[in-house]
């Protein structure tokens, strides 16, 4: 097995489809995704979401990551979808409230991940929950991956996509070690 570092290099170098920026900011991605890969491992679902902008996002990744029938399933749920009142929840009982059923509906336990601005009020609530996937733009976070939002901000994610892809199923088939 490759040791996961190495692994995210070389998968970046021979992917001809995923652009080279990767490789700025694969320390921070290999940081990131060791936590959510282990936790894919013991059986947690994952609860994407996002600020509105990034919803696409979270759609996109969310149909994608069970398409292929030949490989596992795995639990990533749409947080946004999951509970669509989200925005309406404004007191600390309600978030209280929130995070009890959350607990109660994923009985072996979640993560969230979590894409978009750092001001946004689902970051504020997915930041509270330990070893979440923080995918940032415009905010440098010791917990998160940096994505600088320019003009490329929407191929960025989906190379990041499937990087985090690539390494989901390398875990599940014993490729990389951490």
């Amino acid at each position: 097995m490759e040791e996961y570092l190495s692994w995210i290099l070389n998968r970046i170098r021979e992917d001809k489809s995923l652009d080279i920026w990767l490789e700025e900011i694969r320390f921070d991605f290999a940081r990131t995704t060791i936590n959510t890969l282990s936790s894919i491992e013991d059986g947690l679902s994952i609860l994407v979401c996002s600020d509105t902008e990034n919803q696409w996002f979270v759609k996109y990744a969310v149909s994608k990551i069970n398409s292929n029938y030949d490989e596992p399933f795995i639990p990533f749920i749409d947080f946004n979808g999951f509970f669509p009142n989200f925005d309406n929840i404004s007191t600390s009982e309600q978030y209280e409230q929130l995070s009890d059923m959350l607990d109660i509906s994923f009985p072996n336990g979640f993560i969230f991940w979590y894409i978009g601005d750092a001001k946004s009020k689902y970051f504020r609530f997915t930041n509270t929950k330990d070893n979440s996937l923080l995918w940032l733009n415009e905010t440098n976070s010791t917990n998160g991956i940096y994505f600088e939002k320019d003009d490329l901000i929407d191929k960025k994610l989906l190379d990041g996509y499937k990087l985090f892809h690539q390494a989901i199923m390398a875990k599940i088939y014993g490729e990389i070690e951490f």
